[in-house]
């Protein structure tokens, strides 16, 4: 997609949010806790149909993290998942982060329906520059179907919502076992923003990895493989029907995270994938998730 295209498709996104009506919520219990969302919102949809809107990820909290442990859920949603880790973590602390202020506001209201004391929220892009104001992509909540999980920041336009960014590292926090990134394609720039933190505490990651978000913000998949590289990570990727997930350690922890980890969950993962740098290629052009990789 050219930039012209972009950009028409944004002024008609922009467009369809002007005229279109309010978006509607409504609030649904799953055997997870009580959601409320955008009636027609995917994402809202899998939590209240299947429950849980990653399986994988709660079957991996449940089996790795501890009760007292500290977690960071950057790009919070509607808190799918920090209701799950709020729940898991009991005496430990979630903070979650997410930009968009409609779905900021849902997150807040979820957090308060869930009674989760041990969550804190935080309205920024989290990203590798502090107090920048930037723009989300305008989006219409009004469609037929929607996603709100696929909304972007527009690193050249200044249609939609406006947030502030932090760097994690700003946050000085003093104990984090866990991290969870999830922010279509601001992932790069989220990883340099916490170099000090991940040096330091040396986190387990979650972390998603999709081509097309990355390029739309200048990066890529290599980018994104070679920064955790560089600080010292080895990754599994998971292999769903849709593998863009990825479990990341330290790699000098990598062999005892397999045997006590990785051998006792029920989905499948890659073999260790770290190097100095890495060689993707796509079958498609237009693909999220690559074909091959070739570690160097």
């Amino acid at each position: 997609m050219n930039k012209i295209t972009k950009k028409f498709k944004k002024l008609k996104e922009f467009i369809r949010a002007l005229k279109g009506n309010k978006p509607e919520i409504t609030i649904k219990s799953t055997k997870h806790g009580i959601f409320c969302g955008f009636k027609n919102d995917y994402l809202f949809k899998q939590a209240i149909t299947n429950g849980v809107h990653e399986s994988h990820f709660k079957e991996f909290i449940d089996s790795f993290l501890l009760p007292t442990d500290i977690a960071l859920d950057v790009g919070g949603n509607i808190g799918t998942h920090a209701i799950l880790l709020s729940k898991k973590l009991s005496k430990g602390h979630v903070y979650t982060f997410e930009p968009q202020s409609l779905v900021f506001s849902v997150l807040q209201n979820n957090i308060l329906l869930n009674s989760c004391e041990n969550v804190t929220a935080y309205r920024f892009a989290i990203s590798n520059i502090d107090y920048s104001t930037i723009s989300m992509q305008p989006f219409s909540f009004n469609k037929k179907s929607i996603n709100n999980a696929a909304l972007q920041i527009d690193l050249d336009g200044a249609m939609g919502d406006f947030t502030l960014t932090r760097s994690l590292d700003s946050f000085k926090f003093k104990k984090v076992n866990f991290i969870k990134i999830d922010i279509q394609g601001s992932e790069v720039m989220a990883l340099q923003g916490a170099k000090d933190l991940i040096l330091k505490h040396k986190p387990v990651i979650f972390i998603e990895i999709e081509e097309q978000y990355l390029r739309d913000l200048g990066t890529s998949t290599k980018e994104l493989l070679e920064t955790l590289f560089s600080l010292d990570y080895a990754l599994y990727r998971i292999e769903t029907n849709y593998p863009c997930d990825y479990l990341c350690v330290p790699n000098d922890k990598a062999s005892s995270f397999e045997n006590t980890v990785l051998n006792k969950l029920s989905f499948k993962t890659s073999k260790k994938i770290f190097g100095k740098s890495a060689k993707v290629s796509f079958a498609k052009n237009t693909d999220q998730i690559y074909e091959k990789i070739e570690i160097i």
